[in-house]
């Protein structure tokens, strides 16, 4: 399996594939299922190989679901890893060490990208090169799919697939942060309160921390905060922690970045007078 991906054997892939469902169009049949319970929209497999069919496509968006939902085994990472394994023979011959032909990942490669974890290549006739790669560095991980790019470019430069990854990891990398952007004590907003003795409302804070990746530029003051309450009006007694509203909070007007419930900041007791007076007054 280490073999298939790092050299693109196909043959290795039909034998997986043929053990593993007994056929190789059975196997790609399941392929497809797996993509539409991944929720790969626009994603339809032909064959075991990549070869171009006019029935075989993706999207970059769906090619991201499926790394990212290979990545949800272990094995995965175990294999994808490898920049090169030995292999024995069955019988006679001698060893030989099998290397990626990914340029990524090769030491001697002027496209070396030190962060890369793991790194696939793909080649078609009509749409060009194409890349899934993910890097992690500095506590921070990324994936990066990049398709169509062309065998060369004006000025002479290949290589123009693993050009463009590198450029969009440096990019990530350098361009966001994970920050806190709300803190778990501030008071967002409040609640008139009713039957209790000594207030009229109650403060509502984040039910938890709110932190996330986002551009290192990113003034928090900049941050839209959009309050949902439950109620206009609530009647003691609360206890702190009450669930009395959620905030999404919101950049470039649209874009939600994150979201937590709003809970009471406090535990109010119900004043008993003030409920019998409105029992009698009711």
């Amino acid at each position: 399996l280490a073999v298939s991906f790092m050299q693109s054997a196909s043959d290795a892939v039909a034998v997986l594939a043929t053990a593993v469902d007994g056929s190789v169009n059975g196997f790609i049949d399941g392929m497809n299922a797996m993509t539409e319970e991944l929720g790969c929209d626009y994603t339809h497999f032909a064959n075991l190989t990549g070869l171009d069919s006019l029935s075989q496509y993706t999207t970059a968006r769906d090619m991201y679901r499926i790394v990212r939902y290979c990545q949800s085994f272990s094995v995965f990472e175990d294999i994808a890893v490898k920049y090169q394994v030995q292999v024995n023979p069955v019988s006679g011959g001698s060893k030989r060490t099998i290397v990626s032909s990914n340029s990524l990942l090769q030491a001697s490669s002027i496209h070396r990208y030190q962060p890369i974890v793991h790194s696939r290549t793909g080649l078609s006739e009509h749409e060009g090169r194409t890349c899934a790669s993910v890097a992690r560095d500095a506590g921070y991980e990324y994936l990066v799919v990049v398709m169509g790019c062309a065998e060369e470019n004006d000025k002479g430069e290949t290589g123009l697939h693993y050009r463009d990854t590198k450029t969009l990891f440096r990019w990530a990398f350098s361009q966001f942060e994970y920050k806190t952007v709300l803190g778990k004590s501030e008071i967002l907003a409040s609640v008139p309160l009713d039957l209790a003795w000594n207030t009229d409302h109650i403060n509502l804070v984040p039910a938890a921390e709110v932190a996330t990746v986002v551009d290192s530029k990113l003034d928090l003051n900049q941050i839209i905060r959009k309050i949902t309450l439950d109620t206009q009006r609530v009647d003691a007694p609360v206890e702190k922690g009450q669930v009395l509203g959620r905030v999404e909070l919101i950049i470039n007007t649209d874009q939600v970045i994150g979201a937590v419930d709003l809970v009471a900041g406090d535990t109010i007791g119900r004043s008993w007078l003030l409920f019998a007076w409105s029992r009698v007054a009711g």
